[in-house]
C-alpha cells in the first residue's frame, strides 16, 4: 500500500510575478510550506503565509501578477492557434479578482514556471484593509494531466480561497 504525506521542504518560498527584472523576495512571519509525498517521492508543494507585515507589497505582487499572467498567455499564443477562454480555464489558467467578505479583495492566478518541464502554479492573495494572505500549491505531479476529484485539484482557486479566508478569521 503506498504511503502519503507531508513533509517540510528545505526551502522554502513564494513564486511570483514582479514588475522588476529579479523575482520578489517575499517572507511573512506566519508562513507554513509542506511537501506532498506519495510512496517515496515528492509530487507537489503547499505553501501558505499570513503576512500583514507585507501588505503594501502583496498589493503590488497582485497587481504585477495580472500583468505577468497577461503577458505570458500572450507569449504562449504568439504565433498558435488560440485556445479558447473555457479550455483555459478549466486548466486553471486563468485571472479572477472578486471582492470577498468582509470587504477583502481576493485575486487568483497562475505563475508560470520552468524547471523540470512547464508547470503553472496556482496562487491566491487576499487583501483587507489590514491582512494579507498568501497560499500557492504545485500540483502538477499530484493532480496529472486530468486532475482528480481532490478538493486541491479539481478546484484549486476554490480550495486555496478557502484556506485564506480561513486563516483570516
Amino acid at each position: 500500500m503506498p504511503s502519503v504525506g507531508l513533509s517540510e521542504p528545505e526551502t522554502s518560498g513564494f513564486a511570483l510575478y514582479a514588475d522588476a527584472p529579479n523575482a520578489p523576495d517575499l517572507e511573512c512571519r506566519r508562513t507554513v510550506f509542506f511537501k506532498l509525498i506519495v510512496g517515496v517521492g515528492e509530487v507537489g508543494a503547499i505553501g501558505v503565509g499570513v503576512c500583514p507585515e507585507q501588505l503594501t507589497r502583496l498589493r503590488a505582487l497582485a497587481a504585477a501578477g495580472a500583468r505577468g499572467f497577461d503577458a505570458h498567455m500572450a507569449d504562449g499564443q504568439h504565433g498558435r492557434a488560440p485556445v479558447s477562454a473555457d479550455k483555459l480555464r478549466a486548466l486553471g489558467w486563468y485571472r479572477e479578482r472578486s471582492t470577498v467578505p468582509p470587504g477583502g479583495d481576493l485575486h487568483y492566478f497562475p505563475v508560470f514556471m520552468i524547471g523540470h518541464g512547464f508547470f503553472a502554479v496556482p496562487t491566491v492573495i487576499l487583501l483587507t484593509d489590514t491582512q494579507a494572505v498568501i497560499a500557492q500549491a504545485e500540483l502538477t505531479q499530484f493532480c496529472g494531466e486530468g486532475g482528480k476529484s481532490f478538493p486541491l485539484c479539481a478546484d484549486p482557486k476554490g480550495t486555496l480561497s478557502a484556506i485564506a479566508q480561513r486563516l483570516l478569521r
